[in-house]
């Protein structure tokens, strides 16, 4: 902890002024360089020692009954003087710990856009967009169920994975409808325009279908889980594989090629595309989040606030949606157990097993549990 506080004092140093591309000095690039060589040296040593640390925690809590932190971190922030002051969240989040954008200096920059902060808001997806075809995102259908099908695998997405009613209902703007001709006229801030009247109108649809219904912490569950599908999207890293996302995934890269290709390649900047789309995502994504809150300001006047959980960007996104379908199956399983208590059980507490309506109900019920097993069965492959 001393040894990283040392470094951040060097590095705030030489990088005090850094709001263009001539302000990212050589001393500046250096020390960014090796504050990010230390903390990825640091970042491995603490996950091994992390690892050693929960099986002597387990041991002391079962033979000797002491209570200790459940994780390495909140153990050192507890007991190390030097550590208490340290966020150790953006230090395994990102390549560049908390100075991530700070460090982004030179021929990053340009891949960030500038908006006034009324701008974000204000996009019309009808006369902001230079799609030909202008189409965009209808309303979220009531019902829709999730798609496990394994027929449908390697055709419209990968192998082990089931995806949400949400995500098969994403909204993509007129990314997909982009023609040939179109991207010639999709500059960088157009690029940027066109995501978040996307992202704005998910925002909306999401929050008018969920926001009035559920309790605001899973209606933003909902936002902040396509915030971060967005990213996958732009990265490349999607696995639901359907035409629209296919043909997104095309116009993204012939975009990104296009304006930027000649930072990627040997002896560049970037070695691919990849890492080129991941740095203008950290780079832009705060407009991305910002246009889904000003779509749930569209139709929800109350002003809900709606906070972005961070942590989600790093969790992968099969486990992202695995944990969401877990969720969605608990909610299911509620919902039978309560049924079955209901049309099974009389008022005396005795069974009614042998009553037509509760027999109906255990035939129904015994084949959700056998499709929700093949479901889990496909994800746990």
């Amino acid at each position: 902890c001393r040894l990283m506080k040392e470094k951040e004092k060097l590095l705030t140093g030489e990088c005090s002024v850094n709001r263009k591309k001539s302000d990212c000095s050589t001393g500046c690039n250096n020390e960014c360089y090796t504050y990010r060589s230390l903390i990825n040296r640091q970042r491995y040593e603490v996950s091994i020692l992390g690892k050693k640390y929960i099986k002597v925690v387990r041991y002391t809590i079962f033979r000797r009954k002491i209570v200790q932190p459940d994780n390495a971190l909140d153990f050192l922030k507890l007991n190390c003087s030097e550590c208490k002051d340290i966020d150790f969240k953006p230090f395994f989040e990102f390549e560049y710990g908390k100075y991530e954008e700070k460090c982004m200096c030179q021929s990053y920059i340009d891949l960030k856009i500038q908006f006034k902060n009324n701008d974000i808001c204000s996009f019309n997806a009808q006369t902001d967009t230079v799609s030909s075809d202008k189409r965009f995102c209808l309303e979220k259908k009531e019902f829709k169920p999730w798609q496990c099908d394994k027929n449908s695998f390697e055709t419209v997405h990968h192998k082990g994975v089931c995806v949400s009613p949400r995500r098969q209902g994403f909204c993509l703007g007129n990314l997909n409808y982009l023609l040939n001709d179109d991207i010639y006229n999709v500059h960088n801030s157009q690029l940027l325009i066109e995501i978040i009247m996307a992202s704005k109108q998910e925002g909306k649809l999401l929050w008018k279908k969920h926001g009035t219904i559920l309790d605001n912490q899973n209606a933003c569950k909902y936002i902040n889980d396509s915030y971060v599908d967005y990213k996958d999207i732009v990265i490349g890293n999607d696995l639901w594989n359907d035409n629209n996302s296919i043909k997104v995934q095309n116009n993204l890269n012939l975009i990104f090629e296009r304006n930027f290709g000649y930072k990627v390649g040997r002896n560049k900047l970037f070695k691919t595309i990849k890492e080129l789309k991941n740095v203008w995502w950290i780079l832009n994504r705060n407009k991305v989040w910002e246009s889904m809150r000003c779509g749930i300001d569209e139709v929800d006047q109350r002003r809900k606030t709606c906070e972005r959980i961070d942590e989600l960007e790093n969790m992968p996104q099969f486990f992202r949606w695995f944990s969401q379908w877990a969720h969605f199956f608990c909610k299911e399983k509620e919902y039978w157990e309560l049924k079955l208590n209901d049309k099974c059980t009389g008022n005396n507490g005795k069974s009614l097993c042998q009553d037509k309506t509760c027999q109906n109900v255990c035939t129904n019920m015994n084949y959700w549990t056998y499709t929700r097993k093949l479901a889990y069965e496909i994800q746990s492959v």
